[in-house]
């Protein structure tokens, strides 16, 4: 074998850039400066096979050209170049198979396989890359939000840093939390290559990944010292995520929120230390109560522990302390067996109304770059931008919580003017109008219909369709124009505006539209899901596996 040169020793990403890396540890400086977290250094050891290089250089010299040829070959080479993994839908599996063979001399078989690949893909490998470090830079540049430069947060920017300690770790000899960790993200990142490229040798790999990652995290949680470490609740994460490509849920509950819920509890205080733990539980704790607020799980467990460490004047953190009271009313509410007394709805409408009020007074309290915007299109439309993703994905989240209340008021009121009724026989009409004057209807409804317009307002800026300044996006591709994390985080709010029944119908298809574009374009197979379901519920008023399915078992009692 030819020798080819020492590989750089340089980060992936400075590699990428083409551009001399200070190899800093544990991240260079280059990517520091550059906005983007280091994912870190290839291995020390790293062996290629040349022969592909040997047979383009002999056929190069082989085959003198012509000045139009050479154009030609110039111009195809920019084409594949640019061209990205959705070009392995071409490639038959035996021919995939046979070229991500690792070969350790020539071999015959494998070499035909790789020159009967198109030339976009044989360029667009790197031959001082593997699969999994393309795989994991793939999910990094996809689902990795940069955080805010003033709040410090944005959506799983603390992975790239603990995968890269975890590569670092693999040198001196793997421990488990490490091992989990990488396997985990090179699982997701292979799946979401295959998703895209159409590619079942990859999507083989995927799956191997994704069988040694969970047996990794189940090595590591056997022993407490593992379990605790943020390399492998970091793992589980990113394997919740790969569930949500995927699609393989019981339902729409996630296999993994018991795994997350059981490391927070694990965990204890001490991960609300630091701003990582604290990032990691906000997102374990968003997962779990999903599931209850959203789904309409029973709240088996409580940490009672969390909510005293939240911090009132954070955005995220008090929308989550209103969202945890809002939980017990929603496990008291499933809790109760037989008609309830009207002392107790009211109680639960107090509660509820207490949350109501704090939600009114939240946007006072934030900071004035998280305001949305808003712009005018060419044509006149008034629409709403903000000055980050994460501001947006928030909002997001705070107007579903909001729709989901006043929804859960106008149940509530339903239901105690239902108890009063039969408490009183048959009412003469002024009973009615006065066991009916609880609470103003009508206000409730035009609030959802306020909070889901301004939802419907917010999509092109998130979908990348406008930028922050209102003017259109040049690529017209969903896949090219934002990348996954941007739709991943707008999924669960979305289908809770459909799930509530209060969007109108124009506005009911095109969040329909939108989690569907969302899955198709990045392979989300949650999204596909969710829109699915959003199309069973359409014309279902207590849309069942929702907190609303709660209170109308006591409308029926």
């Amino acid at each position: 074998m030819v020798y080819g040169g020492k590989p750089s020793t340089g980060c992936h990403l400075c590699r990428k850039r083409k551009i001399k890396c200070d190899e800093g540890r544990p991240g260079c400086r280059n990517c520091s400066i550059y906005g983007r977290p280091c994912p870190g250094y290839r291995p020390s050891a790293v062996f290629r096979n040349e022969t592909g290089k040997i047979g383009q250089q002999v056929k190069k010299d082989a085959s003198p050209r012509d000045n139009s040829s050479a154009i030609s070959n110039s111009a195809d080479s920019s084409s594949a170049s640019a061209s990205t993994v959705s070009d392995f839908g071409s490639i038959s599996p035996t021919q995939m198979s046979q070229a991500l063979t690792p070969t350790v001399g020539s071999n015959s078989t494998s070499q035909q396989a790789l020159m009967a690949l198109k030339p976009s893909l044989s360029l667009y490998q790197m031959a001082d890359a593997t699969w999994e470090q393309r795989a994991s830079c793939f999910f990094f540049d996809q689902y990795i939000l940069d955080p805010d430069h003033e709040y410090g947060r944005g959506h799983m920017e603390y992975v790239p840093d603990l995968y890269a300690r975890s590569q670092e770790a693999s040198i001196f000899g793997a421990n488990p939390s490490s091992a989990c960790l990488r396997w985990a993200v090179d699982a997701t990142g292979l799946m979401m290559l295959a998703k895209q490229g159409h590619s079942l040798p990859l999507l083989t790999r995927a799956r191997q990944a994704y069988g040694k990652a969970l047996r990794s995290v189940r090595t590591a949680l056997a022993s407490t010292e593992q379990a605790i470490r943020d390399e492998t609740f970091a793992a589980v994460m990113v394997l919740s995520v790969y569930e949500d490509i995927t699609g393989e849920r019981n339902g729409l509950f996630s296999a993994h929120t018991a795994g997350l819920d059981f490391l927070m509890k694990l965990r204890g205080e001490r991960q609300m230390w630091n701003q990582c733990g604290r990032d990691m539980f906000n997102f374990g704790w968003t997962r779990k109560y999903i599931e209850i607020l959203v789904l309409g799980q029973n709240l088996k467990d409580e940490d009672v522990w969390a909510p005293e460490l939240f911090n009132e004047n954070d955005p995220i953190e008090s929308l989550m302390l209103i969202a945890t009271t809002m939980s017990r009313v929603f496990h008291s509410m499933q809790a109760s067996t037989g008609l309830p007394d009207p002392t107790t709805v009211e109680g639960w409408i107090t509660i509820s109304q207490e949350c109501d009020a704090k939600l009114c007074q939240w946007p006072l309290h934030l900071p004035p770059r998280w305001l949305p915007t808003t712009v005018y299109t060419a044509s006149g439309e008034s629409l709403l931008t903000y000055n980050h993703d994460l501001h947006a994905s928030i909002w997001y989240w705070y107007r579903a919580i909001r729709v989901m209340l006043q929804r859960f008021l106008l149940t509530l009121d339903r239901t105690y003017t239902s108890i009063r009724q039969k408490e009183t026989g048959f009412p003469n009409a002024q009973t009615i109008q006065t066991i009916q004057g609880q609470m103003d209807e009508t206000r409730l409804i035009a609030i959802c219909q306020d909070m889901t317009t301004d939802t419907c307002r917010s999509i092109p800026f998130s979908l990348a369709e406008i930028d922050s300044l209102g003017r259109q996006a040049l690529s017209e591709n969903p896949s090219q124009r934002y990348r996954a994390a941007k739709g991943y985080v707008m999924m669960w709010p979305l289908w809770l505006m459909l799930s509530s029944g209060m969007p109108t119908p124009s506005q009911a298809q095109q969040l329909y539209s939108v989690l569907s574009q969302i899955g198709s374009a990045h392979g989300i197979q949650l999204a596909l899901m969710l829109a699915s379901e959003a199309e069973r519920q359409r014309d279902d008023r207590w849309p069942s596996g929702t907190p609303f399915a709660a209170a109308s078992k006591l409308l029926a009692i």
